[in-house]
């Protein structure tokens, strides 16, 4: 017992060689350009998605909260991908939450006294009472793998994505 105490005391006090990473060559920063022509809609220049003019209020503030003006750089690829997944969100993701009667604003005020509201059919539910597609999924995954495995967070993770707006 002593010994392996020792040999992690060892480990995490021993100083260790450091390893020099070769220089990466840095890319071009993608430029986006917001013309401020009259065609009604964009081109992306990043994932070549059509976006519709005039820019929504969300992507206006996220642009101008980049200071991104008629040509600028963006800075990185988190703000690329931040961009791309808001207009594609715009454009797709949320009509389709519309079409779907999806609230367009949650007052998280008001949340717990509408969850309280759903306990009743929740229960029904459970008591199988009242038919569920997500409930019919999980007794789906937990007879193919197991109730055990059916907790991996991969496995979770694969369920909630297959029950998101596409």
């Amino acid at each position: 017992m002593q010994t392996e105490q020792r040999e992690l005391d060892d480990f995490f006090t021993k100083k260790r060689k450091t390893k020099t990473i070769p220089a990466v060559k840095k890319k071009k920063k993608t430029v986006i350009v917001i013309s401020d022509d009259d065609n009604d809609t964009q081109v992306c220049p990043l994932c070549d998605d059509v976006i519709q003019k005039p820019f929504s209020e969300r992507i206006n503030k996220y642009l101008k909260g980049l200071e991104i003006s008629v040509l600028k750089d963006l800075k990185g690829v988190i703000e690329q991908a931040e961009f791309c997944l808001l207009h594609k969100g715009e454009a797709r993701i949320i009509p389709k939450g519309t079409d779907n009667n999806y609230p367009s604003n949650i007052n998280f005020d008001n949340l717990s006294k509408r969850v309280e509201k759903l306990l009743p059919e929740i229960k029904s539910i459970i008591k199988k009472k009242i038919t569920s597609s997500f409930l019919d999924e999980e007794l789906d995954v937990i007879s193919k793998v197991g109730q055990r495995k059916s907790k991996n967070p991969m496995l979770m993770i694969n369920r909630f994505e297959s029950f998101q707006v596409k």
